[in-house]
């Protein structure tokens, strides 16, 4: 008789087990379908973090990263380029600075050398709104109130070699 109550014992316990890994599979599947709708839906997921760490400014290439958060994910990219340029626009000192410094023949320093330091901004600040280059982006959402918003993180450069050849080549 006690061997029927061990057997029954047994037989509880897998059932048990069988049940809690039934729930963690249905569990696990059901995320996953998440994703799949909201690929569906054209969402972007964010999978991977942009490691800010590895764009360091080196006195040739400058780098910004920035967040742009709006309703539209047009808009918040717009903004994110936007806070972009404003943050070249704070380094515009040290980046005359530099031009000066990197350009490789004598002809040619002495042609950035010439122009001043005014001039040298307006073709710096002219650079920044049509040079802007995106190096790596990301979008990701949340719902807010009932409304969705969007996430666009980007990290943007100027290179400084690039101005300059253009700069040379249009006069």
């Amino acid at each position: 008789l006690s061997f029927f109550f061990k057997l029954k014992k047994k037989k509880k316990m897998k059932n048990i087990f069988s049940i809690k890994f039934l729930l963690v599979c249905v569990f696990i599947l059901g995320c996953n379908a998440k994703k799949d709708i909201n690929k569906e839906m054209g969402y972007t997921v964010v999978e991977s973090k942009i490691d800010k760490r590895k764009y360091k400014d080196n006195g040739r290439q400058y780098y910004a990263v920035t967040v742009g958060l709006h309703g539209d994910q047009n808009i918040a990219e717009k903004n994110a380029r936007g806070f972009a340029q404003a943050e070249f626009s704070d380094k515009m000192e040290t980046m005359v600075q530099s031009m000066g410094k990197i350009t490789s023949s004598s002809t040619l320093k002495n042609t950035i050398g010439k122009l001043s330091i005014e001039d040298q901004t307006k073709l710096l600040t002219k650079a920044v709104a049509t040079e802007l280059q995106t190096i790596e982006e990301e979008l990701s959402y949340r719902e807010v109130n009932g409304q969705i918003e969007y996430k666009y993180t980007g990290v943007f450069k100027i290179d400084l070699d690039d101005i300059i050849t253009g700069w040379v080549q249009s006069q």
